[in-house]
């Protein structure tokens, strides 16, 4: 029995999805694909490609994870409290802690099982971390709040773009148009309304 209990909470959010069958494996591969090309968290990916929306996935962890889902609307968050972790750890999890009470810090976050960022505030802070849910659009818009006017928001358009046409520091030469607009996940994007074929072709020429 404890190896199951185990088991059952190293599952990721896709497979979680999975098994709740409100998400393919198919679906989940291309999600999984999208989300190497532009650094999404998944629950973003998910939302965007138009698989799952965010209020199903919360209510599924909700009730699969037994957490409680919060309104980070009707919560003041103190600037002080969101300095124990770095910006940068908060941005890359898409975190941001909500309230402390003696050892507990309570952080609202909208993939649980993001093991790594739990275990990353538990070691900066020495604290214990409980955790809350709420959409990663809450969230962020949250982050904005507390850190205008020195947070910037993420050029996320530009950076896919970036991507796809091989601009990154990662390539070493930029892809061909063909193999650019031919590329499944570039396919889906401008079906989706996320991406125009203008804007890859601009962007290929600059």
């Amino acid at each position: 029995m404890a190896e199951d209990i185990k088991i059952e909470k190293m599952l990721r959010l896709g497979d979680i999805l999975v098994e709740a069958k409100l998400l393919s494996r198919e679906q989940l591969h291309t999600a999984l694909e999208y989300q190497k090309k532009t650094g999404l968290k998944l629950g973003e990916v998910l939302e965007k490609l138009e698989f799952v929306k965010e209020g199903v996935i919360l209510g599924c962890l909700a009730t699969q994870q037994e957490i409680e889902i919060v309104n980070l609307k009707d919560i003041v968050i103190p600037k002080s409290l969101v300095k124990k972790i770095p910006l940068q750890l908060i941005e890359k999890h898409n975190i941001i802690p909500i309230g402390i009470k003696g050892d507990t810090l309570t952080v609202a976050t909208s993939d649980p099982t993001d093991y790594e960022a739990i275990d990353q505030i538990q070691l900066l802070t020495d604290l214990k971390v409980q955790l809350t849910l709420a959409t990663t659009t809450e969230i962020k818009n949250a982050i904005r709040e507390v850190f205008q006017p020195a947070y910037k928001e993420t050029k996320e358009k530009d950076e896919i773009l970036n991507e796809l046409s091989g601009k990154t520091r990662s390539k070493k030469k930029p892809r061909n148009i063909d193999e650019i607009l031919n590329d499944p996940i570039t396919k889906l994007l401008i079906e989706k309304k996320i991406i125009t074929e203008e804007e890859i072709l601009k962007k290929i020429e600059e």
